[in-house]
């Protein structure tokens, strides 16, 4: 299993307060993300990615479809 570190990033969070995480990481554990903000202690990352100038934000569904226009 990969354990991935991307740095430097600026991360939409989303949550209710609106809040833009600067100059922060997330680890990821395989296809899990385990941390968002620093990573844990310890956390030893086969690959780490800089994400500098760069945004992170969640994935996002277009739930309105036309099926018939698909």
């Amino acid at each position: 299993m990969t354990r991935t570190l991307i740095t430097h990033a600026d991360i939409v969070t989303l949550d209710a307060t609106g809040a833009i995480l600067r100059d922060s990481e997330v680890a990821v554990d395989g296809e899990r993300i385990v941390a968002v903000g620093r990573a844990p202690a310890g956390f030893l990352p086969d690959e780490t990615l800089d994400a500098t100038n760069h945004v992170l934000m969640p994935g996002f569904v277009n739930a309105h479809t036309h099926a018939s226009m698909t």
